[in-house]
C-alpha cells in the first residue's frame, strides 16, 4: 500500500486529503493527477443516487439490473442538459460550476 497525503498550498493542515492506492510505480504527480480526473465521474454517480435515486432499485431479473444504471445515467444527463438550456439563466449555471453561488 502506499499513502499519499496533499495539501492545498495556502492550507495550515498537515494535510487535507490521504490517497491510499497500491500502485508503487507512477509519480505522486500522477496519482493526484488521476484522482483529480476521478473525481468528476464520482460526483455524478452521487447525484445519480441521491437526485434521481438510481441506487434504490430493487430489481432482481438480470436484465433489468443491467438497464437500472444506464438509464439512470440517460435520465440525468437529460435533466442537466434541459436545466442548462432552460432551467436557470446562464449567469447562475456559470456561478455554480465556478463554484460561487
Amino acid at each position: 500500500m502506499r499513502l499519499v497525503p496533499v495539501r492545498d498550498l495556502d492550507s495550515t493542515n498537515p494535510y487535507d486529503l490521504a490517497l491510499v492506492g497500491t500502485d508503487h510505480i507512477s509519480t505522486t504527480d500522477d496519482l493526484v493527477e488521476r484522482y483529480g480526473a476521478r473525481w468528476p465521474i464520482k460526483s455524478v454517480f452521487e447525484h445519480m443516487r441521491g437526485d434521481l435515486g438510481v441506487g434504490q432499485a430493487r430489481n432482481r431479473p438480470r436484465r433489468a439490473v443491467e438497464r437500472t444504471v444506464p438509464f439512470g445515467l440517460a435520465v440525468y444527463t437529460i435533466v442537466v442538459l434541459w436545466c442548462t438550456a432552460h432551467g436557470h439563466h446562464p449567469a447562475y449555471i456559470i456561478a455554480r460550476l465556478c463554484g460561487t453561488s
